[in-house]
């Protein structure tokens, strides 16, 4: 899975998610949301994600 996809998928630009990954930034809710999305997507579960979209 691509970091746009991720990015797309929880309504975030994909530099905040880059830099929330490599821990140059802290965002516990936003961390929280990425877990269950990313656990939602292995179930095949629609994302979660408030603005959230299905490609």
């Amino acid at each position: 899975m691509t970091i746009t996809t991720v990015g797309g998928g929880l309504g975030q630009w994909v530099s905040i998610i880059s830099r929330l990954e490599r821990g140059h930034i802290r965002n516990d809710d936003l961390a929280a949301t990425y877990r269950q999305w990313l656990t939602d997507q292995l179930k095949g579960e629609a994302p979660t994600a408030p603005g959230s979209w299905v490609p």
